[in-house]
């Protein structure tokens, strides 16, 4: 029971920091995008 606590609370560690690196992706990509189109 510990251990696959353990294992939930790695879980949500890593899938918080996948969605914030996802979130700073989008934040650097997004204006790359824009700055292309508008040339």
């Amino acid at each position: 029971m510990l251990l696959s606590r353990e294992v939930a609370v790695e879980l949500d560690n890593v899938s918080l920091s996948f969605l914030i690196i996802t979130r700073i992706f989008m934040i650097l990509t997004i204006p790359r995008d824009t700055a292309c189109t508008a040339s």
